[in-house]
Order: C-alpha cells, then sequence, then structure tokens
C-alpha cells in the first residue's frame, strides 16, 4: 500500500501539531518500506527519511489551505490506488471527490459551518473514514455525525518508547550533569507548553520544600520570562524556566528528572477530547508521573501507571505528591507498567499499523 500524507500545516514549526504529524510520517515511512509520501509547505529541518514534496510557502493560512486542497486533487487522480491521510477536512473532501480512498485523523469537534456540513456528506461517502484521537471524541462523532464504527477508530496519541532506551540505560546524575540540573535534590521536570495554562500548580509542588527542583523546558523566551518573574515575586527560587529544547534533549530531562508533572485544567477548551503528545512520552520515559486526571486523559492515566490529581482540587497535587515521595517502591512500580502500556498499546509505530489495518477493512 501507498500512503501519501497531505497537511498545511507548517512543519518546520514546533506545536504539538507538527511533532504529531512528523512522527506518523516516521512511522507510515518506516512500516511501508518507503512507499510513503509527505506534502506538505515549505521545507522540513533535518533530514527526514521519508519522501516529501514542498508545496510553495506562505504565510496566509487560506493559501496555504488551497494549495494543499489542489495537491489533494490532483494526488487522488494520479494515483487512485493510494491511500491519502489528512487532518484537513477540505484536503480530505477534495480526495473524495477526485475519486480517491482518506483516512481523516480528527483532534477536536468541527468549529463553523463549512466543516460541520462536510462531516455529514463525508460521512455518506464509502472511501471515507476517520481516526480520533481518544475515545471521547469518537463518541462525539457518534452521536453528532452519526458515525458508526465501521468508519470511526479511536486512535490514541503515542511515543517511540525505543527512543528513550538508551537515555533509560544511563545514571539520572550523568544526564544532569550534561543538562546542568542539580544533583543533590529531587527533581521534578515538566515540559511542553505554557500557553494552555497551568503553570502556577507548580507552586504546590516548589512551596516549603528547598529541597526540590521544578524545572520547566518548553515555551517562548518571553512566556518563561513571565512565569519565572513570577514565582521569584513569591519568593520561590526552587522553581525554573527553560525555552524550547530540541526532541533529543526533552527526552534527556524526562529521563533525568525523579518525577514528571503533566497539568491540564478545564479552562482548556479540549481537556475533554485531548491526546498530549507529552503524556505517551513521559510514560516511554520510565520516569514516575504526577498528573492531573481530567477528561479523556482519564482513558490512558490513572493510578496503576502513575499519581493521579485533580486540577480542580488543587491541594491533592500536594497529596499526590507527598504519597509518592513516601512511596519509592510503588513509583518505580507505577513507572515500569507505564513504559510497558506505551511499548505495548501507544506507540507511533502501532497506532501506524492500526489505521492501516483500519483503512484495509471493507
Amino acid at each position: 500500500m501507498r500512503v501519501i500524507y497531505i497537511t498545511r500545516a507548517s512543519l518546520s514549526a514546533s506545536g504539538a501539531q507538527a511533532r504529531q504529524i512528523l512522527s506518523m510520517a516516521q512511522a507510515y515511512h518506516d512500516r511501508l518500506a518507503g512507499q510513503f509520501l509527505l506534502i506538505s509547505p515549505g521545507g522540513l529541518s533535518g533530514n527526514p527519511p521519508f519522501a516529501h514534496r514542498p508545496l510553495p510557502w506562505s504565510a496566509k493560512q487560506w493559501q496555504r489551505y488551497g494549495r494543499a486542497c489542489l495537491a489533494a486533487l490532483s494526488s487522488a487522480r494520479a494515483e487512485r490506488s493510494a491511500l491519502f491521510v489528512t487532518r484537513d477536512i477540505v484536503v480530505a473532501f477534495c480526495v473524495i471527490f477526485a475519486g480517491g480512498q482518506v483516512v481523516y485523523e480528527a483532534h477536536d469537534q468541527p468549529h463553523g459551518w463549512l466543516p460541520k456540513t462536510l462531516f455529514r456528506l463525508l460521512n455518506r461517502a464509502g472511501r471515507f473514514k476517520m481516526t480520533t484521537n481518544c475515545l471521547a471524541l469518537a463518541e462525539h462523532y457518534r452521536k453528532v455525525y452519526g458515525f458508526s464504527d465501521a468508519n470511526l477508530l479511536p486512535a490514541h496519541n503515542a511515543a517511540f518508547p525505543e527512543a528513550y532506551a538508551p537515555l533509560r540505560a544511563l545514571p539520572k546524575a550523568a544526564l544532569r550533569q550534561r543538562l546542568n540540573l542539580p544533583t543533590d535534590t529531587l527533581l521534578v521536570v515538566h515540559t511542553g507548553s505554557l500557553y494552555k495554562g497551568g503553570a502556577e500548580l507548580f507552586a504546590y509542588l516548589a512551596r516549603g520544600r528547598e529541597q526540590i527542583t521544578v524545572v520547566h523546558v518548553g515555551g517562548k523566551d518571553g512566556e518563561c520570562a513571565v512565569w519565572r518573574d513570577y514565582y521569584r515575586e513569591r519568593g520561590l527560587s526552587n522553581v525554573q524556566f527553560v525555552p524550547h529544547r530540541p526532541a533529543d534533549t526533552i527526552r534527556e530531562y524526562q529521563v533525568a528528572a525523579d518525577l514528571l508533572f503533566y497539568m491540564t485544567t478545564r479552562h482548556s477548551p479540549i481537556y475533554w477530547c485531548t491526546s498530549p503528545l507529552k503524556l505517551f512520552e513521559y510514560m516511554a520515559s520510565g520516569t514516575p508521573i504526577l498528573g492531573a486526571n481530567l477528561g479523556s486523559v482519564a482513558e490512558v492515566f490513572d493510578d496503576s501507571v502513575g499519581f493521579c490529581f485533580d486540577p480542580d482540587r488543587p491541594e491533592t497535587i500536594t497529596q499526590s505528591f507527598e504519597y509518592f515521595l513516601r512511596h519509592p517502591d510503588e513509583a518505580e512500580r507505577r513507572a515500569a507498567k507505564a513504559l510497558k502500556e506505551v511499548e505495548q498499546h501507544y506507540s507511533w509505530h502501532r497506532r501506524a499499523q492500526a489505521i492501516l489495518d483500519f483503512a484495509n477493512q471493507n
């Protein structure tokens, strides 16, 4: 089977969408022995092993979308036996219009009259199938748009657990020296964005605990500066903020930690249907996790694989953290189970194969 992934997104960005698409591109390439093509605006950083056809770059989103749609029309007509994959619903419609087969990846509910109309139309198309990034979102499409199990596959995001194996074999002290992190305190690490909210929750870990260092990694310099000032004004010098780092370095931070912190709140519009990349990366690191058990995250993360708290009751952060501190053997057991879950159920290669199998079902 040949798979062609088409997107209007800029994949040179560091956001979650770009990372998710590039991870799936890598997994499809590995599964299909090179029978994979990625079509996207502009160039790609690094030297990816898969084939890439760049579309002319534009800062205007509507122009990028239009070019992706034209690419979908021409490619679907030229390669009728190929399977197309996209996260853009109008691109998916263009593939169907041109006589092709497509799997649409849903990571949110549709917004606006055009996407909603297209979903109702495409649900009747025999060559259209879709995946959702969680069970909750799949249920939304079943109830609102009438999708059946035959054309709807819930598939959480994932990680590359094999990328963490060499790091897990190293002493944490060696990784911390490499990253210029303290080696004489318990280290709590959070990686990812700051703009989605929740950074104020770091205080529940740091306040009154000078023997603990909390390190956030990710975001822009300006965002980190704002939160650095926030904690400085509150007299908490044991909370540090490091701007965005490459993926390889992020993995080093995650493995170097004694505990990884995952946060989300109801203020996030997608808390009910999110499948955060960082959570699966955390699980692949083999490091214990203290995380919010809210919305669709609860489909993957519970007290069997980490230490949960309720973000609606921030005091439960302290309670779960203290339980983690008192039970190191339990922390090790839960971290090992989390790693096993990723290896068996939430790897990018397994996700890609599940989608290929789903697409081939009649």
